[in-house]
């Protein structure tokens, strides 16, 4: 597909990088000479130099033959602009990032009226991954595939964990809970298990189940399920105007620490039951006057990677039950360790799979089943896909899953069909209709035909 992407700042970076390695015709549009050079030296790449809301810088990058135009520069309305003569050029499809929590509130209103196909807030999407994590505060992530029908979680075992040294089929015995242990990332390696496969403490696992199973799960794991209510957050940006609106649901009035006075101002305007301290988020005695010591919960949401890390280290070190990273380089959790930082989320890789996801959805929109979600699990290395099987294709749909000959490394860990949802056996097989998700370590699968060996 030919994809022109405006804006090379971190959220095109990365939108470029999965798009190039699934080899689409990617072109960069940046008005910043450095940001062209740098696309450049990354990839072998078509690159112009402008501005991306403008018509003769389009016609030069060839808009009126893209499928798709992402526009990810910096300002919301040169993105809305973008589109908007994308759009009148020729472009099949639109995607625009807004971050102005003002302009949410009329998002429908702008999608119809400019015509606008999909539209990514990072910051939004980061904030509604932390409020789930922070729900259930023993888990490091999840993910909603169906509407919600099912979840895909991830834990670390601890020492302790009555999980430790069971296989899948010895957890299954004893527990009788419907859910499916998926993948697991143990000492830098990434296994899809069957039901052999023994858990060790430190493992981290991905598995997939109903709500009500999954939460049954847990309490037979003994994994934290309550919700906090003592919140610290340092860093008062746009992710944190949104997580504090979230925490309001479920009667939350975080601590904020915020070093720029006009930022607090706004957010003390906005949410006035909220403490908003304007100070050093890295000022330790500051934390110990806030009660870093009793939280329930911490979340480092500074601008600097390596600040936010070393808070979450800090936090850790204080027995904080629940500790929350925002990174932007997933070289640093590599760097320092998943372990003592917690819950580690990156806005623009939830972004860029949201991109992703539609680019493939897209691509296959004529074949017999297409991507309707796609996250990246444990650290990124493992996919988990949504599909929806459209049409009676006889190579996937009324073959039993024992019978089909599958790639390596993929499982399928449910098929939603009618509102049912069923953890497969070989016995089972899907039907049009069906929505299927699939994990696998395999890359790219963008049909479900891609499946089979």
């Amino acid at each position: 597909m030919k994809i022109a992407v405006a804006g090379y700042g971190k959220v095109g970076k990365t939108i470029v990088s999965l798009l190039a390695k699934e080899n689409h015709d990617v072109v960069v549009i940046d008005n910043n000479a450095e940001h062209i050079e740098e696309a450049q030296n990354d990839h072998d790449i078509m690159c112009v130099f402008g501005n991306g809301a403008t018509r003769s810088i389009q016609l030069e990058a060839g808009v009126p033959d893209a499928d798709i135009v992402i526009a990810v520069t910096g300002v919301d309305e040169v993105n809305l602009l973008c589109c908007v003569i994308a759009k009148k050029l020729g472009a099949k499809k639109t995607i625009a990032r807004m971050r102005n929590p003002e302009y949410m509130d009329e998002i429908n209103m702008i999608r119809d009226v400019i015509g606008i196909d999909l539209v990514i807030n990072p910051e939004l999407s980061a904030a509604r991954e932390i409020f789930s994590v922070l729900r259930f505060p023993g888990l490091l992530n999840i993910e909603k595939f169906a509407k919600g029908r099912v979840e895909l979680a991830e834990l670390s075992l601890t020492s302790n964990s009555p999980l430790a040294g069971l296989s899948l089929n010895e957890i299954w015995n004893r527990y009788h809970v419907k859910v499916l242990i998926c993948a697991v990332r143990r000492d830098g390696e990434v296994y899809i298990p069957n039901g052999d496969f023994v858990l060790q403490a430190e493992d981290r696992i991905g598995f997939s189940a109903e709500p009500d199973q999954a939460l049954l799960f847990l309490k037979n794991a003994d994994i934290p399920i309550h919700p906090p209510k003592n919140v610290i957050i340092v860093g008062g940006g746009r992710i944190t105007y949104f997580l504090t609106q979230m925490l309001r649901i479920i009667h939350v009035n975080p601590v904020v620490i915020e070093s720029n006075p006009d930022i607090c101002r706004s957010l003390s305007d906005a949410f006035p039951n909220s403490i908003v301290i304007n100070g050093d988020g890295a000022d330790r005695d500051l934390l110990q006057e806030e009660g870093i010591r009793t939280a329930d919960a911490f979340i480092a949401n500074t601008g600097t990677d390596e600040v936010n890390a070393l808070l979450s280290i800090y936090a850790t070190a204080q027995n904080v039950p629940k500790v929350v990273t925002k990174v932007s380089r997933i070289s640093v959790v590599d760097l320092i360790g998943e372990s003592t930082i917690g819950s580690v989320i990156s806005p623009k890789d939830i972004s860029a799979s949201y991109v992703v996801s539609y680019v493939r959805a897209m691509e296959n929109s004529g074949s017999s089943s297409s991507v309707e979600t796609l996250y990246r699990i444990v650290n990124g290395e493992v996919e988990a896909l949504e599909f929806i099987v459209k049409e009676d294709d006889p190579k996937i749909v009324g073959v039993t899953l024992e019978a089909m000959s599958m790639k390596p490394d993929i499982l399928i860990c449910a098929i939603i069909r009618k509102n049912h949802v069923k953890i497969p056996n070989g016995k089972d097989c899907f039907m049009a209709g069906d929505h299927v998700i699939v994990v696998t370590k395999q890359k790219q699968l963008s049909d479900l035909r891609n499946i089979l060996a």
